[in-house]
């Protein structure tokens, strides 16, 4: 965990939209792999090739872009307004900061396209 913890103190620090780069350039990586990802995950879990490629390999391609296209406009920092008669002296806004490691336990049928879903969002911030 400690070397989890140093990794995700750099990654803060990677503007977020290099970040929903990454995530493009994983998806290349998967296309690359895909074969050899379906026959891990056919030979793993029995699936037909049908099922791991259109649930393995296309949801978490997907996901992965799904997050990467709008993380950007999602994470941004928001301006708010206050209420009140002190809001005209004061300016608000919301900024995202990462969260730190996660741990995802999933069900050991759903290799990839469960730890890049909802996951993923938690990383790009």
């Amino acid at each position: 965990m400690s070397k989890s913890r140093i990794a995700q103190t750099k990654w803060a620090e990677v503007p977020l939209i290099y970040r929903a780069e990454l995530m493009h350039r994983v998806i290349d990586v998967i296309i690359e792999n895909q074969d050899h990802i379906m026959n891990v995950v056919m030979e793993e879990t029995g699936k037909p090739i049908q099922e791991a490629m259109s649930m393995e390999i296309f949801s978490a391609i997907d996901s992965l872009a799904f997050y990467a296209k709008r993380a950007p406009k999602w994470l941004r920092d928001e301006k708010r307004s206050m209420h009140g008669p002190m809001s005209f002296l004061k300016k608000t806004r919301v900024t995202y900061k990462p969260r730190g490691v996660v741990a995802v336990i999933t069900l050991g049928m759903v290799h990839l396209y469960s730890p890049l879903t909802r996951p993923f969002k938690h990383c790009l911030r």
